[in-house]
């Protein structure tokens, strides 16, 4: 009998660490670890500036400065994965940009690539961010 139900305890352990792959990632726990302060630092380092995340809705986070523009207005990122996200075209009513990017799984540091026009034509950028503050 102890054989069994030690059998049993092992199984229900077993079967209950599984993980289903298909189950939706936490999205307000991502939301969570993204918001804070970012420096934001332009392909080949040539610009540094910080920027700000913070939620936005159900499935999006807005950051603030992108591009050290200080405008009032946010850029919103949709998060596609507790690694990804995407940026869908939007007007910020100085710049229109559009990209996606990726998230190092402890979010400390997220890498986009983007293109954006403002005003001298379209261009295609890399940024990367990487946390200093909650």
């Amino acid at each position: 009998m102890k054989k069994v139900f030690l059998f049993l305890v092992v199984v229900f352990v077993l079967v209950g660490s599984c993980k289903d792959t298909n189950d939706p990632f936490d999205v307000l726990a991502a939301q969570r670890h993204m918001t804070g302060t970012w420096e934001c630092t332009e392909e080949e380092g040539e610009k540094s500036y910080q920027i700000t995340l913070s939620a936005d809705g159900m499935m999006n986070v807005a950051i603030e400065n992108l591009f050290d523009m200080k405008s009032t207005q946010s850029v919103v990122a949709n998060l596609l994965s507790e690694t990804s996200l995407l940026i869908p075209t939007q007007e910020t009513g100085i710049f229109s940009v559009e990209g996606t990017g990726t998230i190092s799984q402890a979010y400390k540091k997220m890498i986009l690539d983007l293109n954006y026009t403002d005003g001298s034509g379209t261009k295609q950028i890399s940024v990367t961010f990487n946390k200093i503050t909650e």
